[in-house]
């Protein structure tokens, strides 16, 4: 598809120049359970507000995701970790647990990163 002017109304999101940092404070938009979008900003750990627990977690593979304790439901995955400070996509959420994680945003840019 080459027509990209049909979803420039839409906006876009930016991965992060720079690695996420330890108790960044971060946010999620998402769809939990297929509903409508709500915004993960709240946390019953780390005194309410949602922040990056660990910058280096293991997920699937040793060193891969961001950890972080955001109230997040089931049907999440995919949806962007966003920096509170700078806007841009730190992390793709695709685990929950205790704590929730995502895929580190530089690694991502790594594979991609000549597409952008």
């Amino acid at each position: 598809m080459d027509n990209f002017s049909r979803i420039d109304q839409f906006g876009y999101l930016e991965l992060a120049d720079e690695p996420a940092k330890a108790g960044e404070a971060i946010y999620i938009p998402q769809h939990p359970a297929g509903r409508p979008t709500e915004i993960a900003m709240e946390s019953s750990v780390d005194g309410g507000n949602c922040v990056v627990k660990n910058a280096v977690y293991d997920g699937y593979v040793a060193g891969s995701d961001v950890s972080y304790y955001c109230d997040t439901e089931f049907g999440s995955s995919g949806s962007p970790v966003i920096s509170r400070d700078t806007h841009e996509v730190v992390a793709l959420h695709h685990f929950g647990g205790c704590p929730n994680s995502g895929v580190n945003a530089q690694l991502i840019k790594a594979e991609i990163g000549h597409l952008l």
